[in-house]
């Protein structure tokens, strides 16, 4: 139960380590809410998912580290994200989490006004090309025209 540290158990899980880390005491001493529990709990997800390697099934990402009381608490951060390969992020309401390294799916479109249009306008189709009332598909053609 967030927020009662009875209730918490052991674990190897990188994200966990790294939000127990961020909020203990002896660690970054951060209050619990400004960590954002819902974006932990789906890369704690992603830490324990199975992966095949030389050695056999493990989980994807495990912090095994003991970190001695000399070490700055940045620097025992920086080593829990090692082990997951992480980043701290910020959400819109400035709560942090951890994106440990995975795979995600890129997120890109193009807009006719914003990006087809200004590379056009930008000189991209070339010098003295009039491109403000070309429709897209004229201004698209002329682009690729222009580098064949």
């Amino acid at each position: 139960m967030l927020g009662d540290r009875t209730t918490y158990k052991p674990t190897r899980n990188a994200a966990l380590v790294w939000a127990w880390f961020r909020t203990h005491p002896f660690g970054r001493k951060k209050p619990e809410a400004s960590v954002n529990w819902d974006w932990i709990a789906e890369q704690a997800d992603i830490c324990d998912q199975d992966v095949t390697g030389i050695e056999g099934t493990q989980k994807r990402y495990e912090a095994g580290v003991a970190i001695a009381d000399s070490v700055k608490r940045a620097d025992a951060e920086q080593q829990i994200m090692l082990t997951c390969d992480g980043d701290i992020m910020f959400d819109s309401d400035g709560k942090s989490w951890l994106r440990v390294g995975a795979w995600y799916t890129p997120t890109l479109s193009f807009s006719a006004n914003r990006d087809i249009m200004a590379m056009a306008q930008s000189g991209v189709c070339g010098a003295g090309f009039q491109t403000t009332l070309l429709p897209q598909a004229i201004a698209t053609k002329a682009f690729h025209a222009q580098r064949a």
